[in-house]
């Protein structure tokens, strides 16, 4: 359909970390640490439109620590959230 901009993911995520740190994400590495990990989350889309199709040279990037839930061994939980 002609305007529609929605992809669809397979497998769907299991959840969304929403934050005000994360703003125009662009993309996302993590760091395995078997019981936990850092997620590194570069944001560089949230200056693109107040730049009006100039050249954007900043950004920022956001390190989300998740660890193993406690009581359900198969989920995960946010533990700390760094940024700017």
């Amino acid at each position: 359909m002609a305007g529609q901009h929605a992809r669809r993911m397979y497998p769907p995520p299991a959840r969304t970390i929403t934050n005000k740190l994360i703003n125009g994400p662009w993309d996302m590495t993590a760091a395995d640490h078997g019981n936990s990990a850092d997620l590194y989350v570069s944001n560089l889309l949230n200056g693109t439109v107040a730049a009006d199709g100039a050249t954007v040279n900043h950004g920022t990037v956001v390190r989300i620590e998740l660890v193993q839930h406690r009581v359900n061994p198969s989920g995960v939980q946010v533990a700390r959230l760094w940024g700017r």
